[in-house]
C-alpha cells in the first residue's frame, strides 16, 4: 500500500526538465549540484540519471518555480553573434508575458506603495519561464546561442516593464492619499 502511495505522490508531483536540444524529461529532481542535477524518471523509478546543467535549458518544478540555465557564449564573430542578436530583436518584439507581473506590480503599489517593492522585486529578478517566453520560432528556439539572446533581452523587457508599473501605480497612490488627505482636512475645517 505504502508503494502504491508513494509512486502516485511521484507521478502528480512531477519536475519538467528541457534539454539544450528541446527534449523534455518528465522526472523528479533530486539533487542540484555547481554542475549537475540529479532526477529520476518515470520509466526508470530505481535509477538515478545525473546530467550536466550545460545541457539543460530549464527546469520546471512541480510547485510551479522555474530554473533557467545560463547558457555560456562562446565571443565569436559572424553566424553566431548573429544568431545571438537575432534572440535579442525577436525578444523586444514578441516577449509579451510580463503582463500579469507589471499588472499585479502596479495594483500592489497603487494600494500600498511601500508592500508593491515585494512583487516588482520579486518579479524583476526572476528569469521568465520558458513557458512564457513565446519564441516565435521553435527550431531558432533550440539554439543555445539564440535562447540565450532571447531569455536575456525577456528578462530586461519583464524588469522594465516591472519598475515602470511600480513607479506609475506607487505615484499614482500617493497623489490620491495626499489629495484624500487634503479633501478630509477641508471637510473637517468646514464643520
Amino acid at each position: 500500500m505504502f508503494v502504491f502511495i508513494a509512486s502516485c505522490g511521484f507521478i502528480s508531483a512531477q519536475d519538467i526538465i528541457t534539454t539544450n536540444s528541446g527534449v523534455v524529461i518528465n522526472a523528479r529532481v533530486l539533487n542540484i549540484s555547481e554542475k549537475t542535477i540529479t532526477y529520476k524518471t518515470n520509466d526508470s523509478l530505481a535509477v538515478e540519471v545525473t546530467q550536466l546543467k550545460s545541457e539543460l535549458r530549464s527546469i520546471h518544478f512541480a510547485n510551479g518555480t522555474d530554473m533557467v540555465f545560463e547558457v555560456e557564449i562562446p565571443v565569436t564573430s559572424g553566424v553566431s553573434s548573429g544568431l545571438y542578436l537575432q534572440g535579442v530583436k525577436d525578444a523586444n518584439r514578441y516577449y509579451k508575458h510580463y503582463k500579469d507581473a507589471g499588472t499585479g506590480t502596479l495594483v500592489a503599489s497603487l494600494f500600498f506603495p511601500i508592500f508593491g517593492l515585494v512583487p516588482a522585486v520579486a518579479c524583476s529578478t526572476t528569469t521568465p519561464s520558458v513557458i512564457n517566453l513565446g519564441i516565435p520560432n521553435d527550431s531558432l528556439g533550440r539554439n543555445p546561442e539564440y535562447y540565450a539572446g532571447y531569455s536575456t533581452q525577456a528578462r530586461k523587457v519583464k524588469s522594465k516593464k516591472v519598475w515602470t508599473n511600480y513607479g506609475v501605480g506607487a505615484g499614482i497612490g500617493i497623489c490620491l492619499r495626499v489629495c484624500y488627505s487634503y479633501a478630509f482636512i477641508l471637510l473637517l475645517t468646514s464643520l
